[in-house]
């Protein structure tokens, strides 16, 4: 599944499930348990700006905060200025990248986003419940999972026999 299938909600579900959930493989551009230092202290301060919420930024807390970073950032390139069709705004949006707290963030030629992801497992705590643990850090993942354009393209739609898991 993917980070929606899998979050911290599914985790607290899957509590009940140990024996069929645990080693079940995720993969996201968010986790909890990240230990790079942008991180952390991105998740503190979410927690000091929301103290009754969460423990963490959800998935789409931290897609809010980059999104609308970069959105701002853009806004500033032009001066605020917006014409009409926001031609000068969507180049601005297509020439930036900017950091984030899990990596660097920019569009790919078809405006789909180029971030970091991570592969993570669900893995056993002390205690026997379950816990979200990172396997893998992967940076700049693209639309094409980095096969380039015409190679993803020659793997055909995406259906139940395609691309064939070998």
């Amino acid at each position: 599944g993917g980070p929606v299938t899998v979050d911290e909600e599914f985790v607290r579900f899957a509590n009940g499930e140990q024996d069929t959930m645990a080693g079940t493989l995720t993969s996201g551009p968010i986790a909890s348990d990240d230990g790079d230092s942008a991180w952390r202290g991105f998740a503190e301060r979410y927690g000091q700006a929301f103290p009754a919420g969460r423990k963490g930024p959800s998935i789409y807390a931290y897609a809010y905060y980059a999104n609308m970073r970069a959105l701002l950032l853009a806004l500033n390139d032009v001066n605020g200025e917006l014409d009409p069709g926001h031609e000068d705004l969507r180049v601005a949006l297509a020439d930036l990248w900017l950091e984030t707290p899990t990596g660097r963030f920019s569009l790919d030629n078809n405006r789909q986003g180029v971030v970091t992801n991570f592969v993570m497992e669900l893995a056993r705590r002390g205690d026997g419940g379950l816990r979200r643990v990172v396997v893998d850090r992967v940076r700049r993942v693209d639309q094409s999972l980095d096969l380039g354009r015409r190679a993803w393209l020659a793997l055909g739609t995406p259906g139940r026999g395609t691309p064939v898991c070998r």
